[in-house]
């Protein structure tokens, strides 16, 4: 098998497995179709923006903020204005799932390497525990609240600590992940001060 090949199973493996755990999860909870309290509340504001009514929420003419993540809110926004309605953002959500779940690995690699370890089989006990807990798959992706981007933006900022940028594009792609970070949650502010 090539190098190739083999990078490219070391990708799709974990993908393939987060989508059937993700598909087994969403049967089990009777194929949902609406998000669950919070994203429902940000699906509104989404919905109003994308029609152009602007960030309000209902039917009010007022324009008051009531949602958590404002990177969610106009992603969600976007997902909506090309149609694809609350399936879209639940394929945005497993998308992202995948992406965290590729950077972990990723890392969990990098650092067996750096031991001279070959690093297959904490690979493999990342995976699982992943894939294993229904609770933290459904949180991610099913309830299709901004779980999903949060993780992204920490596995994000967590690859950035443990591998700085080296460059002068790094360190700007940093710093935009960091100005994300602040549009995603209100904690971030504290966590990327720090």
């Amino acid at each position: 098998m090539t190098e190739t090949m083999k990078a490219t199973l070391k990708t799709l493996a974990p993908i393939i497995f987060i989508l059937a755990a993700t598909w087994m999860i969403y049967r089990l909870y009777g194929s949902p179709q609406a998000g669950v309290d919070d994203a429902n509340i940000t699906f509104s504001y989404s919905e109003n923006l994308a029609a152009g009514h602007g960030l309000i929420y209902g039917h009010n003419p007022e324009r008051v903020e009531g949602f958590t993540s404002m990177l969610w809110t106009l992603l969600c926004g976007l997902v909506f204005k090309l149609g694809l309605g609350e399936r879209g953002v639940l394929i945005l959500s497993v998308f992202l799932l995948c992406i965290v779940q590729i950077l972990f690995l990723s890392i969990v690699r990098s650092h067996a390497a750096a031991r001279g370890q070959k690093s297959w089989s904490y690979e493999c006990v990342c995976l699982l525990l992943v894939i294993s807990s229904p609770s933290y798959i459904l949180w991610m992706t099913i309830t299709l609240m901004d779980t999903c981007l949060w993780g992204f933006i920490l596995a994000c900022l967590t690859f950035v600590a443990i591998s700085p940028p080296r460059t002068s594009r790094g360190r700007i792609l940093t710093i935009l992940l960091i100005v994300l970070a602040s549009l995603t949650r209100p904690e971030a502010m504290i966590l990327v001060l720090s």
